[in-house]
């Protein structure tokens, strides 16, 4: 049963059988021997393998409309809470979540100047409750 050739194997002109790969691999030396004596090289230039270098940063991808609304609400001076939540409800940027999740959460105030000196009475206040409540020196 002879099955009708491959694809590939059309490309390559055909079924390529041990004897055929034997018969190019000869017209192959002869080509080259045929050529060394003539002082011509016909040989292809292979380019050597490049060396890995350092991993690169790939290149920055250009802001989503929705991260341009999310650093504008973020960079204004008091974040228009109702916006910020209209704008979360169909998800967050990774790279914002956790600031956008403390002021939903009003564990920060909507006011930005305010962001700062929050956090640090916050984390003064854990600290302190720590050490209220556990025995750590």
């Amino acid at each position: 049963v002879a099955f009708p050739p491959l694809p590939y194997e059309q490309e390559l002109g055909g079924n390529n059988s041990d004897d055929d790969v034997v018969g190019d691999v000869d017209k192959q030396s002869q080509s080259l021997s045929v050529a060394s004596t003539n002082n011509v090289i016909s040989t292809p230039m292979i380019a050597p393998p490049q060396p890995q270098t350092e991993a690169t940063a790939p290149p920055p991808q250009p802001k989503s409309y929705k991260e341009i609304q999310y650093e504008t609400m973020l960079n204004s001076t008091i974040i228009p809470l109702r916006d910020l939540r209209k704008l979360a409800w169909n998800g967050i940027p990774a790279h914002h979540r956790s600031k956008i999740w403390k002021i939903l959460l009003s564990y920060l105030p909507a006011n930005t100047s305010r962001h700062q000196s929050t956090l640090t009475r916050k984390r003064n206040e854990y600290k302190d409750a720590i050490q209220q409540h556990y025995d750590i020196p």
